[in-house]
């Protein structure tokens, strides 16, 4: 409550889509108020995935989660929930919503030349050079194939992701993509956009 008194001090409305890390249990246990968000704090909502907001004329899709590849490290319940990677129910609500002009996701979505190099997903799993283990990346690749999926169909002109902890500028298709950095990184992790999803500052 107090964060929320904080951030909403310059009468501000926060729109804030899911990550991976959140306690998922306690957020679906929340109230969706008829406009379809959940209230986390005053002037802070959730949009729960598949959400489509119109701001000044413009149709904004918000759709979280992401898979932890380190989950083998976390402990369920308290760090790691089910709940972290979207659902094919939430997946199909989310197409039925048409096209929209801005989509912000958590995990970047399948498409990206860039993201592709970066995460070796031109190599079998099994392959890659990384801590990871290959079960969860190949559940990784499956859930930014929904997301790639999901970007063909609702054709955004802009998206914005987070996940990766890198800030990066790339492109799906005919989407300008911009990739936001994590907490500490300073102007990497954050950009001031307009209704259009255009870039103002970042």
């Amino acid at each position: 409550q107090s964060r929320g008194s904080q951030v909403t001090g310059g009468g501000i409305m926060w729109y804030v889509t899911d990550g991976n890390h959140e306690d998922h249990e306690s957020l679906d246990a929340l109230p969706v108020r008829d406009d379809g968000l959940r209230e986390l704090a005053p002037g802070v909502l959730h949009c729960p995935r598949g959400l489509v907001l119109v701001l000044e004329g413009k149709r904004w899709m918000f759709f979280g989660g992401a898979v932890s590849v380190d989950k083998p490290g976390r402990t369920p319940g308290r760090d790691w929930f089910d709940r972290e990677v979207a659902s094919q129910a939430e997946f199909l609500r989310a197409c039925e919503a048409g096209r929209v002009d801005v989509l912000v996701v958590h995990d970047v979505p399948l498409g990206s030349k860039f993201w592709r190099t970066h995460l070796q997903q031109d190599r079998p799993a099994w392959r890659r050079e990384t801590p990871w283990r290959t079960g969860m990346l190949v559940a990784s690749d499956q859930h930014q194939r929904m997301l790639g999926e999901l970007v063909s169909v609702v054709q955004p002109g802009v998206l914005f992701h987070g996940h990766h902890h890198m800030r990066v500028e790339t492109q799906i298709g005919e989407a300008e993509v911009h990739g936001l950095g994590c907490n500490g990184m300073g102007q990497a992790s954050w950009m001031i956009v307009d209704e259009a999803g255009e870039v103002i500052i970042g």
